[in-house]
């Protein structure tokens, strides 16, 4: 509470500016996530064709009729025509091979595009229920982002420490993963606080009608007891 009280607001308007701030980065990455759903879908669909006479890397594949005379006895002839066949052979492998990662590459993209798109609306969508819930202080409107970006939160932190141990993890992404885990927990902590806070409201203003209750039926009894005695 007091961390929050230094930058001069309630708990309720800092649960307000999380559902904003949040529903920003999920419109960026519901963009993103589009972006790369059509890159991937791309290369997924890439031609494995090449226009007739060229590889992939654009080398003539067609020779003359001198290249490859098959009356030809000269052995220089003969030995241009296995190499030049070997070498058309080796470019179409490799042309069929960087088409089968490429593919392979659009379908990893396709699978996390899915993943930012589906967490990007469950998160639009809870946000916004969040922001009615701080500004109504509903406990029950606040609650399932919380659940929610709990589930996220530990599947996040997972493939934090997965892409750690990776080859190919950068210490500057390193960095910037765990900032933003960081910030997460924070955010989710705010409205735990906000929600632990309608919760001692709601607690105080039930005893506050009990003992309104108490007192009223005392004071019933009283008067009914006055009246008879």
């Amino acid at each position: 509470m007091g961390v929050l009280n230094c930058f001069c607001g309630s708990l309720q308007t800092w649960t307000k500016v999380v559902a904003i701030l949040q529903i920003i980065m999920v419109s960026a990455s519901l963009y993103a996530g589009v972006s790369i759903l059509i890159t991937g879908d791309r290369l997924t669909h890439a031609d494995p064709t090449a226009p007739n006479g060229t590889t992939a890397g654009g080398i003539a594949t067609t020779t003359s009729d001198s290249q490859f005379d098959p009356t030809s006895t000269h052995p220089s002839d003969r030995f241009n025509s296995v190499n030049k066949s070997a070498m058309i052979q080796a470019v179409e492998d490799l042309k069929q091979s960087t088409i089968k990662l490429v593919n392979l590459i659009g379908e990893i993209l396709i699978m996390v595009s899915t993943y930012v798109i589906l967490k990007g609306l469950v998160n639009l969508v809870l946000s916004i229920i969040l922001f009615h819930g701080a500004s109504k202080r509903i406990v029950g409107k606040c609650r399932p982002w919380l659940i929610a970006q709990a589930i996220f939160l530990f599947l996040e932190t997972g493939f934090y420490f997965v892409s750690l141990s990776s080859s190919y993890s950068d210490e500057r992404a390193a960095c910037i993963g765990a900032v933003g885990l960081i910030i997460n927990a924070y955010c989710m902590w705010v409205v735990y606080a906000f929600i632990n806070e309608l919760r001692g409201e709601k607690a105080a203003n039930k005893r506050v009608g009990l003992g309104k209750a108490c007192h009223e039926e005392k004071e019933c009894f009283c008067a009914f007891a006055h009246f008879h005695f």
